[in-house]
């Protein structure tokens, strides 16, 4: 993997390893944010984190958030290839950022940069984004990112979220209409 450090005014995109465990695991652990981001299960302990860093963190596209200023972990946020949408140029944006940094703009900073990298490094057409319905704080990020409401995905059903149903929203953007606002 190459490594790749993505800059914002205030934020710094980098690769995940594993000395990041400890760190990830005391954002990770709550459990609201497991569940909001697609129902997975909040680590147990670090050696846990160190494992989901390795397995599922460690890829070319995902990326840790830290603050520039002070070097502190933030989140996660990632690009991925994702078929379900059409064209092998659709690219998804996914991303968390820990409780404590709610309400600061992080999140969409973060967003836009990666937004940024699909259209001019990864050739995207078009970029998608979701998040359940329930979820309004990620879809303001959504939306302050500019993306448009596309369509929704109703009475999903996850195990991890309590086995319930749920409602996911999904936007997207396409590269016309990112290029003439950048």
């Amino acid at each position: 993997m190459t490594e790749r450090k993505i800059e914002t005014p205030r934020l710094i995109l980098s690769h995940w390893t594993e000395a990041d465990a400890e760190e990830e695991f005391e954002l990770a652990k709550d459990p609201y944010i497991g569940k909001m981001c697609g129902g997975w299960h909040a680590p147990e302990d670090p050696e846990q984190a160190r494992e989901t860093i390795r397995t599922v963190l460690m890829k070319e596209e995902c990326y840790q958030i830290r603050l520039k200023e002070s070097g502190e972990l933030l989140g996660c946020c990632e690009i991925m290839h994702q078929s379900r949408h059409g064209s092998p140029q659709d690219l998804e944006i996914g991303y968390w950022i820990g409780r404590p940094y709610w309400g600061n703009g992080y999140a969409p900073e973060a967003v836009k940069a990666l937004v940024r990298r699909a259209f001019e490094d990864l050739d995207a057409d078009r970029v998608w984004c979701s998040c359940y319905d329930s979820n309004m704080q990620s879809r303001r990020v959504i939306e302050k990112c500019g993306f448009s409401y596309h369509h929704s995905n109703e009475n999903l059903f996850s195990e991890n979220l309590n086995s319930k149903n749920f409602n996911d929203l999904v936007y997207v953007m396409n590269y016309r209409d990112w290029a003439e606002k950048n």
